[in-house]
């Protein structure tokens, strides 16, 4: 939402609590295009302008992880399936880690994260696809 829109938002809302004339426009406005009067909005990470390639180095081994945009990914969260947005993690090169090396993938791709001043998701399911690990959706 726009700061213009969250300032006009915000001061119906106030009008609204103190029951003053304005209920009306409050509503009229909330719902011809101005959503969100009364709530505020979760807040989203800037996405990265480009995609980034960070080194790092996990048990003496060296791996890139690439940081780009991608589709969301999924995570078990209180034995469901929920959706997880944010930036995919691909541990390079490619090969470099087996299918049986999950838990070692998800530390590299962990480390990659933060170190690019991100926040990683350790919920997000990784999958191994191509001969390579990528983690969708799990840096914020």
């Amino acid at each position: 939402m726009p700061a213009e829109t969250a300032f006009v938002c915000g001061l119906l809302t106030a009008r609204r609590h103190h029951a003053v004339k304005g209920r009306l426009a409050a509503l009229v406005l909330c719902t011809t295009g101005i959503a969100g009067c009364g709530t505020t909005p979760a807040s989203q990470p800037a996405p990265l302008a480009r995609a980034a390639q960070v080194p790092v180095s996990v048990q003496g081994e060296a791996y890139l992880v690439d940081i780009a945009p991608g589709p969301d990914g999924t995570a078990l969260s209180g034995g469901q399936v929920v959706r997880v947005a944010g930036m995919t993690l691909r541990v390079l090169p490619d090969g470099a880690l087996t299918n049986s090396d999950g838990r070692l993938a998800k530390a590299v791709a962990e480390q990659g994260c933060t170190a690019n001043g991100m926040r990683f998701n350790p919920l997000a399911q990784g999958r191994y696809v191509g001969g390579a690990w990528s983690f969708p959706g799990a840096c914020t």
